[in-house]
């Protein structure tokens, strides 16, 4: 299990996400609503708004990602195929549930580290 295991994938889907509503202040008729073009400008890449949803996406999206492409069911099963074992906890369900709980704190971390921007 990585750190990091998504990459730079969630990084990438956040900020696609993010930059859509700035796609939209291109049209002439979303600039000239004033309602949409105050809530399309307070998405702006300046505003503290877009940090926080910039944060909160990229924290997703590891979640979601890491969820596609690690099964700790199938990576338990494969461990006591090979004859691998966690020491302290049983093989099957019980490794299962362990890797999942460490792999939510990892992401977490992951996440964190991804989203710091200096």
């Amino acid at each position: 299990m990585k750190v990091n295991a998504g990459g730079v994938i969630p990084v990438i889907f956040a900020s696609s996400i993010l930059a859509f509503p700035q796609s939209l202040m291109q049209v002439q008729s979303m600039r000239d609503n004033r309602w949409v073009s105050g809530m399309l400008s307070a998405i702006h890449p300046a505003e503290p708004l877009y940090s926080v949803l910039f944060v909160a996406g990229i924290i997703f999206f590891c979640f979601f990602y890491v969820s596609i492409i690690f099964n700790p069911n199938e990576a338990a099963d494969n461990m006591r195929k090979y004859g691998g074992f966690i020491p302290g906890i049983r093989p099957g369900k019980n490794t299962a549930e362990y890797m999942n709980k460490i792999l939510t704190k990892i992401t977490v971390v992951g996440g964190l580290y991804l989203s710091y921007c200096p």
